[in-house]
């Protein structure tokens, strides 16, 4: 992406910012008096806690404002304001807030054990602050500002110290002062100033959710809406959008009467590159959403939603959104690759199929040309087929989950460059991308006690500076990609990209870069990079997720039976066969998704849907026969079927008659007929009889290349005539009766001569 194209970025980005930025933005601006004077803000009213009554720590911390996020000079101001809710049954008193330093962390693996178990912060920081109320109730809640100048920290050596914001007082008549809640924090510290080598993060967005539309059109269920509206599908979104437009770092303020010092440090509001992962069959049926649709409430009862806003402001923003932006279209559904083309399912072509219906639904929908140059597989160990497969249309590079090759050799204490080689396939060398997952994972994170988003977002770019911190004078590139249908909190991910373009030891880049391997940081010249070592793929194992052997040979059937109606029986000239052909594919497509890994029933149902519509299309191309006896009065006859298409299209077809017993009826080859939508022919069949009598002869009709399509049909058919064949056999017995005859007759006179 050039310098012009950033600005362009920025710029569009800059409307949608303005609009959502409100929504996600915790409070990083209260900025009131210094701690402990007369016009503090009052506490807030006292309420009944939403949170269980916690005795044991009733004083719950909420940090809103930690500013600089990354101090660089010790004459800088430092801040940290938010409140202090009582969550307990008794009131508090006498309560003060300090913070507390830890030593410091050097090591990715040390911030992780940090997070488990506490470590000590010994080291009081400046001088408690009183909170302005003498009593706080059950349910109240008050503010607190802390304010210093960096050096109190104690801030020396390279790496990120732990920080602890603790409030201390009396709880109910307890005559004690002691710790009643805190809240723990990083800090990160670079003495020489900034680093000489940036770690440049690489934003890959997925917008992913899990097949939901029927074969017919209509919804599973209307789930969609709510998450499209203000659940997850549109935090992500939102997230993306504003972090995308860059933004300077908050300013602390000092003490009151303390004079500042002059800022060296411009401010650094980069815009960010953002490459949205969209799985195209999200887009299909948003689009669907945004006219009255229909939701199932039973197999024969659905629901009229006429409630369309949803759908349609959730395209708008994410139209919006990616303009000026890289857009990754998923194959279709996001299927589950790996077991698509393993050597048994032998569904491999379904997989380049969905990759192209992909790209063209989503240029569709969003009217931006997507990237081809990267494929995203889903989480998980790859296989080479499956690498090989979706890189087929030109892609260069994959991003793959670490868990697909094996652990690298290099040093464990240094988190490796996002470029882990390139893989042995067929075709050209594919890049291996590996995606960070503790970043990533981040941005989400499971706490026990929720700090609120400022601190999660702090944990992250400390986690950032530690990668910094390992090597500071060497640069890396990390690609940040949340796993696909993950949530997050919209302000942490927001302000995380805001951080990629506005901490000194980090600059954001664009995944496109990354893949041609031209990333650089904005302002400075990409770096020649060495060789690329082979990287080898770690094999499957049992247990990894997959769709089942049978579900995918239950696919597989039914895409043959697909095939045969659409490739063979359709009339290819018909202006609907592409209509019937997409929804018959999209289907098999939802069939076919990852997303059925963790919800298997889901999956059952998709797929049974798939067979029950297939087959009704299937059966409205049938036979028709009388029910009575046909009777042949000759050696030749016709047996006349008829041929019904109850189809809004035309058909070509044949029929097949077979007599059982091939010595008995003979028929010519009928050719295949043609036979209008929603229309019936009758097909007469000519016949040659051999015997007579009766006998039950089937019925079928074949596809153009003479294969069975559909069902037999029984007719029942009566000759009268004797045939070549049953004349011979009276012949050959008359003879033979007329030799015995005169056999008898010789004998007779044989005897009556001996006689005399």
């Amino acid at each position: 992406m050039t310098r012009r194209t950033r600005r362009r970025a920025g710029r569009l980005g800059l409307a949608v910012a303005l609009v959502l930025l409100p929504q996600l933005a915790p409070v990083t601006s209260y900025a009131g008096p210094a701690a402990g004077t007369a016009t503090a803000p009052a506490p807030a009213p006292a309420t009944r806690p939403s949170a269980p009554v916690n005795d044991d720590a009733p004083a719950q911390v909420l940090v809103t404002k930690l500013a600089p996020r990354a101090p660089m000079h010790p004459q800088e101001f430092f801040q940290v304001a938010g409140t202090v809710t009582n969550r307990g049954s008794r009131p508090l008193t006498g309560l003060v807030v300090r913070l507390r330093r830890g030593d410091v962390l050097q090591s990715r693996s040390q911030l992780a054990t940090a997070d488990r178990e506490p470590p000590a912060t010994s080291h009081v920081v400046g001088t408690p602050v009183d909170l302005p109320v003498p009593e706080l109730a059950p349910g109240a809640k008050t503010t607190f500002d802390i304010r210093l100048r960096v050096g109190l920290l104690g801030l020396q050596s390279i790496g990120v110290y732990p920080l602890k914001v603790e409030v201390r007082g009396r709880s109910g008549p307890e005559s004690f002062l002691g710790p009643l809640g805190s809240v723990q924090t990083y800090v990160p510290w670079f003495p020489d100033g900034p680093p000489a080598g940036r770690i440049r993060i690489a934003w890959l967005w997925p917008l992913v959710d899990q097949p939901r539309q029927g074969p017919r059109g209509g919804l599973l269920d209307d789930q969609l809406a709510g998450s499209m509206a203000s659940g997850r599908l549109s935090r992500m979104l939102r997230a993306a959008a504003a972090g995308q437009v860059g933004r300077c770092d908050d300013v602390a303020q000092g003490p009151v009467g303390a004079t500042p010092r002059p800022s060296t440090q411009p401010c650094r509001g980069e815009s960010v590159p953002v490459t949205y992962a969209v799985d195209p069959d999200l887009l299909f049926t948003a689009n669907t959403m945004t006219s009255p649709y229909s939701v199932r409430q039973s197999a024969d009862n659905n629901r009229l939603v006429k409630d369309t806003a949803p759908a349609r402001q959730w395209l708008d923003t994410l139209r919006t959104a990616v303009s000026g932006q890289d857009v990754l279209a998923l194959p279709y559904a996001d299927p589950d690759v790996v077991g698509l083309t393993s050597r048994d399912a032998g569904l491999a072509d379904d997989v380049a199929q969905l990759r192209q219906l992909g790209i063209r639904e989503t240029s569709a929908v969003t009217g931006q040309t997507p990237l081809t140059s990267v494929v995203w597989p889903p989480a998980g160990r790859l296989t080479r087929s499956a690498v090989e497969t979706l890189t087929s249309g030109g892609a260069t590079a994959a991003v793959v989950d670490p868990l697909a090759l094996p652990e690298p050799a290099a040093d464990r204490n240094r988190t490796p460059d996002t470029h882990a080689g390139r893989l042995v396939t067929t075709g050209l060398p594919v890049n291996a991308l590996v995606v960070d997952q503790g970043l990533s994972n981040l941005l989400n994170p499971r706490l026990t006690d929720d700090p609120g988003p400022r601190l999660v977002e702090q944990r992250w770019l400390a986690e950032t500076a530690m990668i910094s911190a390992e090597a500071p004078s060497v640069s890396r590139t990390l690609i940040v990609a949340p796993p696909r249908r993950s949530d997050v909190v919209a302000s942490v991910a927001a302000y995380a990209m805001f951080d990629s373009g506005r901490l000194p030891w980090m600059c954001p880049v664009s995944l496109a870069q990354v893949a041609a391997g031209t990333e650089a940081c904005l302002g400075e010249t990409a770096q020649d990079t060495p060789p690329a070592q082979t990287a080898e793929l770690d094999p499957p194992r049992p247990g990894d997720p997959t769709l089942s052997t049978r579900f995918l040979g239950e696919v597989a059937r039914l895409r043959d039976d697909s095939a045969q109606f659409t490739d063979e029986v359709l009339d290819p000239n018909s202006p609907e066969i592409g209509v019937t052909t997409s929804r018959l594919l999209r289907a098999r497509a939802r069939a076919e998704s990852s997303a059925w890994w963790d919800d298997a029933s889901r999956g059952q149902q998709v797929l049974g849907l798939l067979s029950d519509d297939l087959a009704d299309l299937r059966g409205k191309v049938h036979l028709e026969v009388s029910r009575r006896p046909v009777t042949l009065t000759g050696a030749t006859g016709v047996i006349s079927v008829n041929v019904v298409n109850e189809l809004a299209q035309p058909v070509r077809v044949g029929v097949k008659l077979d007599a059982r017993n091939r010595a008995r009826l003979s028929t010519a080859e009928t050719p295949v007929t043609t036979v209008p939508a929603n229309n019936a022919r009758q097909i007469d069949l000519r016949v040659t009889s051999q015997t007579s009598g009766k006998f039950a002869v089937s019925a079928q009709l074949v596809d153009r290349n003479k294969n069975p399509f559909g069902g037999e049909v029984e007719l029942v058919v009566r000759s009268t005539q004797y045939g070549r064949v049953a004349l011979a056999v009276t012949g050959v017995a008359a003879g033979v009766l007329l030799a015995a005859v005169g056999i008898r007759i010789t004998r007779r006179a044989l005897r009556r001569g001996t006689a005399t």
